[in-house]
């Protein structure tokens, strides 16, 4: 594949034709179509090559403009030569190419004249141009493949000024990788993966500047938090290849002076005192208190989270959002623990096991994380044997993998390991409790339980959440995170090793794209000294802070302390002692930026019950969520607050609403209603626009003025469909006279609804029209500060637009991985059709298909086997509207929501019920 690289326009100039495309009538009907490669047959190539030192360049000339293509056969432009010689292709697009060029196809399609005479103008684009790198000086057979078919012989000539201008042209198009492919496209930029490596390592190979290095770059992972506030997943490891390549010299083993230091004290929290006795569940006993603590309180509670896991092919971004990989964290902690769910285990678990818990030291389990299940027996020899038995089948069933036996609190512990680490399961029991865990400190941690000061039940926090949610038989998991968790994972031993892993992975990435880059070259990659000393690893690489470095082992790449990548050794078995000055900057930025995180100080408990549909309508369920955040410090902002920041009286949202909203803000009473989304089926040919406010969101929004003013009772609150209704007992209301409801017009062109209990306004009259006829309150069990209503979307008006949007992302996906596997071929001259392996290689995972299918070579290209049928030719309808059998998440599961929130005192109680399709399409 070649890098697109349109150049940038003159911003006037791009505003003027936009301008003047925008004004055109009759253009609304048009489409909005990818920028695409032709030579059409009219124009032949034009070529030349100049012979250099380490490399000569190359570039062909093609003409543009063709209407028959789509995004991936444009990802699919390729150069090669039948000696190997060619390298390194990008693509330069001429200025304002994929405006113009888009701006063409849509005047083209119009029968004004005017339209006509400016496509005709529009036709006579500027030439592409195609670059490449080529070794020797023998004329150059070159194979253009892909959109454009061609055959081009070059000879080379010795040129020295041509040769650095065209080589200065090559880089500026070759680093524009990320550039967007087409417009419409929403993209995340996959190449970013192997990019910056290539980019780091030409530049030092051929002498040239590359964008230096962001200041804040080698704190990648502190910025990442900052932005994000996301603690549950990590930064990419191609985000870290910059860094890994030309910033090592903070974090050498010679700089690694400074003594670890103590756990900042911002993120600790005062002592409370000791609430009265509370009923704790016993396994509680046994469960650090420094951990995160999921409970699922009998074994078939546990093998439905399993097989909710399984539904979703283990990974929970797919109940939001496709997702672009296959994950496999649940196979891998099966496999980690040496624990398998059998039909036989399904059938007798419930009969031998009482009580089951996660427990999570971190959560990085796409690493290798800190976690073990704790099993409480109800037969306890029954379940040491049946433990006993599956390892033992491990045993013989691998040979990689062996059983020793290591001393831990004075203890004799089982540990099962392999040598790259996918294996790696201690065991121990004490006292009818049964812990299989990766992590040689977890284990530690929980023999300490004994002492009850260091269990969970004896956490403070801990009890007074219980004694607030007291344990239910109803709840099917229960989950607990504390500030103890927060303190240490925030601490200097956790964040440093976490960033010490960070570059471990960046490294094997380096050295497993290094083999790549020297195999297309012909060079030798048998080994680290030979991948430096061709300069496709920096010259510094070796051994950073701890001692730990990237090697061989056989056709894989290791770390030397924490083993293969996905199946690191714990984060908290490999704590630092000593680090460097650079480290220890790094650390106090992210600490810093940890401390004004205002949750992590707060004990928080999620209770989650699942109910069955009715036999008539077993394929529904629904979940009921409570999450309970005793906020001591208020910092949250919600506990405590100030008379006339709540409400006492709802409102009853009204019918055709998909989505409704009522919160306290500032003493008022607010709401905001969603009657329709209507997002575009179509792009409409325009060539920028967005479609104004009001008429995307057909609703309204306003402030509740007072109680109800007309005597009588508050009618019963209906619930989104499915989740059934919920009774309020009716209170009688002032008998005081109606205002009648009055309608005007307000500014910026909206409309306004008056009435003496609330004002509401609108773009759309027959909205408020309707609201004042059905506009009802009713009286709350207590004091609230929002509520949420989500109707099941399923056949409303709003459905297609959010399909919409799934679909494009899908169609963004789907270019992206395609784009993927086009660039690892092209740049590292692997066989064509063989990216998908390399790009597993690569990730670490395989890319998912967003149309439910697999990615095959077929037709000169990578494309999904299921494809719609009506979208396989050429044509660039893609955005246009959503095939049919498209299934999007959350819609394919979602049954409609009701939230409310409710601050009593120093607590704030969060609670919520949710509709879901059981039999929802597997993913």
């Amino acid at each position: 594949m070649l890098f697109l690289h349109p150049k940038r326009t003159r911003r006037p100039q791009c505003f003027l034709i936009l301008a003047f495309l925008w004004g055109l009538p009759g253009l609304g009907d048009g489409r909005t179509l990818a920028s695409e490669l032709s030579t059409g047959g009219r124009e032949p190539f034009q070529a030349e090559a100049y012979v250099g030192q380490p490399f000569g360049v190359g570039v062909l000339e093609m003409p543009a403009g063709c209407d028959d293509l789509g995004p991936t056969e444009l990802l699919s432009l390729r150069v090669r030569d039948r000696a190997r010689r060619v390298f390194y292709p990008a693509v330069e697009f001429p200025k304002g190419y994929v405006v113009l060029d888009t701006a063409r196809q849509i005047l083209g399609r119009s029968d004004r004249p005017v339209a006509q005479l400016a496509a005709g103008l529009l036709s006579q684009l500027p030439r592409i141009r195609l670059y490449f790198l080529f070794r020797g000086g023998e004329p150059l057979e070159l194979t253009v493949s892909g959109p454009v078919e061609a055959a081009v012989v070059i000879r080379p000539r010795a040129d020295g000024r041509k040769w650095a201008r065209h080589l200065a042209e090559w880089w500026e198009a070759f680093r524009d990788w990320d550039r967007p492919i087409a417009p419409g496209l929403p993209e995340e930029p996959l190449l970013r993966e192997f990019m910056p490596y290539l980019e780091c390592m030409l530049a030092d190979r051929l002498g040239l500047k590359y964008a230096p290095l962001d200041n804040q770059q080698s704190e990648e992972w502190a910025k990442w938090l900052r932005e994000y506030g996301n603690l549950f997943s990590r930064p990419t490891v191609g985000s870290f290849l910059r860094m890994a390549w030309g910033e090592r010299a903070g974090f050498r083993p010679k700089d690694a002076i400074v003594d670890l230091p103590v756990p900042r004290q911002g993120t600790t929290v005062t002592e409370v005192a000791q609430p009265e006795e509370v009923a704790v569940e016993p396994i509680a006993h046994r469960v650090p208190k420094v951990c995160c603590y999921i409970r699922f309180g009998n074994y078939q509670n546990f093998v439905w989270f399993q097989d909710f896991i399984g539904r979703l092919g283990g990974d929970w971004e797919h109940l939001f959002r496709l997702r672009r990989w296959r994950s496999s964290v649940s196979a891998q902690i099966e496999q980690a623990l040496a624990l398998r769910q059998t039909v036989l285990s399904r059938t007798f678990g419930p009969l031998v096991v009482d009580d089951v818990a996660l427990v999570l030291g971190d959560f990085a389990f796409e690493d290798g994380g800190t976690f073990g299940i704790l099993f409480r027996a109800h037969n306890d020899a029954v379940l040491s044997a049946d433990l006993l038995r599956q390892r033992a089948e491990v045993l013989a069933s691998d040979p990689t993998v062996t059983e020793t036996s290591v001393e831990i609190s004075g203890r004799k512990v089982s540990l099962l390991s392999s040598k790259d680490g996918s294996v790696r399961s201690f065991y121990v029991a004490e006292g009818g409790y049964h812990f299989v865990t990766r992590s040689r400190k977890l284990a530690e941690l929980f023999l300490a339980t004994a002492d009850p000061t260091h269990s969970l039940a004896g956490s403070v926090y801990f009890r007074k959440l219980r004694r607030l949610m007291p344990p239910q038989k109803d709840d099917t998991v229960f989950a607990y995170i504390g500030p103890e968790f927060w303190t240490r994972f925030f601490g200097p031993a956790v964040q440093i090793e976490r960033f010490r892993r960070h570059q471990a992975l960046a490294d094997i990435r380096l050295v497993k794209l290094a083999r790549l880059a020297a195999a297309a070259e012909g060079a030798d990659n048998s080994s680290l000294a030979a991948l430096v000393g061709g300069g496709f690893l920096p010259a510094d690489f070796g051994p950073r802070a701890d001692g730990s470095e990237a090697v061989l082992n056989g056709g894989d790449v290791l770390d030397s302390k924490r083993g293969k990548a996905g199946a690191f050794v714990p984060i908290w078995d490999l704590p630092p002692e000593r680090v460097t000055p650079r480290e220890l900057s790094v650390y106090a930025g992210l600490s810093a930026q940890a401390a004004d995180i205002s949750w992590i100080r707060c004990p928080i408990g999620l209770a989650v019950s699942r109910q069955i549909g009715l036999p008539a309508d077993s394929q529904r369920e629904s979940l009921t969520f409570r999450l309970c955040i005793i906020d001591e410090t208020h910092r949250l902002g919600l506990a405590k607050r100030e008379s006339g920041e709540d409400f006492d009286w709802g409102i009853v949202p009204p019918p055709r609403d998909g989505f409704f909203v009522e919160y306290a803000w500032e003493g008022e009473h607010k709401f905001v209603g969603v009657r329709e989304i209507r997002l575009p089926q179509r792009l409409g040919g325009r060539v920028v626009g967005v479609l104004p406010l009001r008429d995307i969101f057909v609703g309204y929004w306003g402030e509740v003025l007072s109680r109800p003013l007309s005597p009588g009772q508050t009618e019963d609150r209906e619930l989104p469909r499915d989740l059934g209704a919920s009774k309020v007992r009716p209170s009688p209301a002032p008998a005081v006279p109606a205002i009648p409801p009055r309608i005007s017009r307000g500014p910026l062109g909206a409309w306004e609804l008056q009435t003496g209990s609330f004002a509401a306004r609108s773009f759309h009259r027959e909205v408020l029209e309707e609201l004042a006829g059905n506009w009802r309150l009713e009286m709350l069990p207590e004091p609230t500060q929002a509520r949420v209503f989500i109707a099941d979307l399923t056949g409303r008006p709003a459905e297609a637009g959010f399909k919409w949007l799934a679909w494009a992302r899908a169609v963004g996906v789907n270019a992206n991985h395609v784009r993927f596997l086009h660039g690892l071929e092209e740049q590292f001259r692997l066989e064509f059709g063989s990216g998908k392996a390399a790009g597993k290689e690569i990730l670490g995972a395989e890319l998912a298909c967003p149309f439910g299918g697999d990615y095959v070579w077929k037709e000169g290209l990578w494309q999904s086997s299921k494809l719609p049928a009506e979208r396989t030719g050429r044509r660039t309808s893609w955005l246009e509207e959503v095939p049919r059998g498209f299934h999007a998440p959350p819609l394919d599961w979602f049954r409609g929501a009701a939230a409310e929130v409710v601050a009593k005192g120093d607590t704030i109680w969060i609670s919520a019920r949710v509709g879901m399709e059981v039999a929802h399409r597997a993913p």
